[in-house]
């Protein structure tokens, strides 16, 4: 099952890496013939003068590079708190965090440019990252709870005994339990700012500050006989994801089997 999931994810990678090294002006309508044309990279270097791809890419890295650690380090502060929290106060947060769960992304779409404008943030690649001041996603919450939940309730009150202070003993606590979760949620808040197409729009104006995705959606519009520079710069956009996950699935592999978890 494993080998045939891998399988069915790592084929379409295949077929767009190879359709990236095909000369532009080929099209896929040519069929055998397309496949057969010689590999090189053209492509990638007509995608880098079309786009400004160097940067677009180092603009997409400013953004991820903000919004990751933020994302992690506030959702495993709010997760902790709702997981150390009784009675009331619990019922509230967690439906403080039911209410933003279903609540649709859009609605903060206005007052989020509205206040960058106001700010004078507007424009700016930094601001792109903004929603990672409010965790990205209530799910990262949710899940970060859960995983703080779990944690034996004797080792927090041993440390407030010891007089940790809560920052301390969620660092030296909390952290170090729920490693596994917080790779995870550092993968997803990596995938999510990278994709996003939805915050550079909204808050960027300047050619020279837009991110990769932008890039991206700017290519599509190219007609069928360009579409390996198209999907040149799709390989570029997709290796910093790869890279992220394959280090992830690794990190949660190891802890795992740290945890007495075998393969």
């Amino acid at each position: 099952m494993a080998v045939a999931i891998a399988i069915a994810f790592a084929v379409p990678l295949v077929v767009v890496a190879v359709a990236a090294t095909r000369p532009p002006g080929t099209s896929v309508l040519q069929g055998a013939d397309w496949l057969r044309a010689p590999a090189q990279l053209e492509g990638f270097r007509v995608a880098a003068g079309l786009i400004d791809l160097p940067t677009l890419f180092t603009n997409s890295l400013v953004v991820v590079a903000l919004a990751v650690p933020v994302t992690v380090m506030l959702a495993s502060l709010a997760g902790t708190a709702v997981a150390l929290a009784t009675g009331g106060a619990r019922r509230v947060l967690v439906a403080t965090a039911a209410l933003v769960l279903v609540t649709p992304a859009s609605v903060l779409w206005v007052p989020r440019v509205v206040l960058a404008r106001r700010l004078g943030l507007a424009d700016q690649v930094p601001t792109v990252a903004s929603p990672a001041l409010m965790a990205t996603s209530a799910t990262f919450v949710v899940l970060l709870a859960l995983a703080a939940h779990r944690i034996p309730r004797s080792l927090i009150d041993a440390a407030r005994l010891e007089g940790l202070s809560t920052w301390r003993t969620w660092w030296t606590i909390v952290v170090p339990l729920t490693r596994g979760p917080l790779v995870a949620v550092a993968v997803l808040a990596f995938a999510i700012r990278w994709a996003d197409l939805v915050e550079p729009q909204l808050l960027l104006s300047s050619p020279d500050r837009r991110t990769l995705a932008l890039g991206l959606a700017a290519l599509q519009t190219v007609e069928i006989s360009q579409f390996p520079v198209a999907l040149s710069a799709a390989v570029v956009a997709t290796i910093p994801p790869a890279l992220v996950f394959a280090f992830g699935a690794r990190w949660l592999l190891s802890d795992l089997e740290g945890r007495g978890f075998r393969r």
